[in-house]
Order: C-alpha cells, then structure tokens, then sequence
C-alpha cells in the first residue's frame, strides 16, 4: 500500500486493516482509523488502486459528481440510511478510550463524527457527494452503496486489467 499511495499525500499510520483487495491481490481500500491525531479522519474507507483513482478522476472532470448526486436524489432515503450507517461504522471504530478521551478532551471533534457520514459530508435537504473516489471506496469497502447501479455502470471491472503498468504490484514496467 505504501507503494500504492508513494504519489498521494496520505499517511499511512491512519490504516488500521485492508477492506478489500483488488483480483490481483493488491490493496484496493483501506480502512482508516476515525481520528488522525486530535482530529477526524475525513473517511472510514480509502480508495488505494491507482487504475481507481485515474478511473474516479476523469469520471470527475465528466462532471460525475452532479450526475452521481442527481442519480443518489432519486433514491434519498437510501442515501440518509447510508450516510447514518457510514457515521455509525466510524464511532464503532474508535477504541474505548478513545472514545472516552474525544467525549471530555474533543467534544467538537465527536461530534463531527457523529453527524459526518461518507467522507464526513453532512445531511442536507439533497445528497452531498464530496468526491468520487470517497464513494467508490465506501461502495467496495462495504460492498453496497444507495449509488451501486450508477458505480457499477462506470466503473467496472474494478481491478486492473494490466496490473504490470501499476505499481501496486512492483516495479513500474510499461509495455
């Protein structure tokens, strides 16, 4: 994974446990830890295939945020269920005394993990898609998603289809 994320600013200290790897047997998401020192971490899933993450960023520059929005609006109480089960997974996370540290020392920061859902967005009157990488994340790593039908559409396969010009895998080799 350190391989995977060489190019991204990530630390890797914040994952605790792989949520799934790709069909290659490299890391596809990662789990993280709901607190980054004294602050929230921003997700419980993070996306760590590098073909993904390219995958995630030109459907993003497609304007696929909006239409994964407009698409998730269809199906609001769905993405309300999902959003509270994301918050739910994340304090579910956090140790005992962690929990009991962030209720007397980082109420604030308690709070915002109560009310964060996927990628810490809020509920509002219509869904709020920070990024889609969060989202393809928390789709594979909890292997549902109020969204899977639009994310199946785009992108799958999920892993790879030539592992050997990532380098998740090992060296880098183009051909």
């Amino acid at each position: 994974m350190r391989r995977q994320m060489q190019d991204r600013r990530f630390n890797v200290e914040t994952v605790f446990a792989l949520s799934r790897r790709c069909a290659w047997g490299a890391p596809l998401v990662a789990l993280c830890l709901p607190f980054r020192g004294a602050a929230p971490f921003p997700t419980t899933f993070w996306l760590t295939c590098p073909s993904l993450r390219d995958r995630c960023s030109r459907e993003e520059s497609r304007q696929g945020v909006p239409a994964l929005e407009a698409f998730l609006r269809r199906r609001y109480p769905r993405w309300v269920a999902y959003h509270l089960r994301s918050s739910l997974i994340r304090l579910a996370f956090l140790s005992e005394g962690a929990r009991r540290f962030a209720s007397i020392h980082r109420r604030a920061a308690l709070a915002s993990l109560r009310k964060g859902g996927v990628g810490g967005t809020r509920l509002g009157s219509a869904p709020t898609v920070k990024c889609l990488h969060l989202q393809v994340a928390s789709w594979l790593g909890l292997g549902e998603h109020p969204g899977e039908a639009w994310l199946r559409e785009r992108f799958s396969p999920v892993s790879c289809l030539f592992p050997a010009r990532f380098s998740c895998l090992g060296e880098k080799h183009y051909g």
